[in-house]
């Protein structure tokens, strides 16, 4: 097993590099398209793992998708945000909570050991998700889809407890929104 840590954080790789078999460190944003990287996907195997964290979530999805599609690694997003537990599932995005104990991730990857919080947004929470992600609000979002503002409001709830953030706030929400929607299977674009 081996693991392949992608970042851009100086401090996020020596927290990890002692568990990791191998890391790359990025200096800037689109070199996963360098022969390092290539040469680092193409020899990862599906019992190997690739942490990818960046400050900025743009940066994550880009990298997110060239691992996933080229490799067969399972890819773990480390966002700089706060979990209820330290790995989550959201739509079959494995994240890692930042603030997740360094021996909580040394157990996920030597031991095999840990609980990860599955959760799966409907249809119809992509879909309000994706409204205020563009800037609709509660009462242009009930309009449009023809929802009551309780309703509407009851399923940006639901979102907000299934995500499972601890500084819940809408900044963080909407912002975590803008990489899950479009990394889904689903592959929501937004409207």
């Amino acid at each position: 097993m081996a693991v392949l840590i992608v970042t851009d954080n100086y401090f996020f790789i020596q927290g990890l590099s002692h568990m990791a078999d191998d890391f790359c460190y990025i200096g800037c944003a689109g070199s996963f398209d360098s022969e390092l990287a290539r040469r680092q996907c193409a020899a990862l195997s599906a019992d190997d793992y690739v942490i990818i964290h960046f400050a900025h979530l743009d940066h994550i999805l880009c990298f997110y998708r060239y691992y996933l599609s080229h490799s067969l690694a399972k890819v773990i997003v480390a966002p700089d945000a706060k979990f209820v537990s330290d790995v989550s599932d959201i739509n079959d995005i494995y994240f890692l909570s930042a603030n997740a104990s360094v021996k909580a991730v040394e157990n996920m990857f030597k031991l095999k050991k840990y609980k990860i919080r599955k959760r799966s947004l409907t249809p119809r929470e992509e879909k309000i998700m994706s409204l205020m992600i563009i800037g609709n609000l509660i009462n242009d979002i009930s309009q449009t889809l023809g929802l009551s503002i309780k309703t509407v409001s009851l399923h940006k709830s639901n979102t907000s407890n299934k995500v499972g953030l601890l500084n819940n706030n809408n900044i963080t929400m909407l912002a975590l929104m803008r990489f899950i929607l479009p990394a889904s299977k689903n592959g929501l674009r937004l409207i």
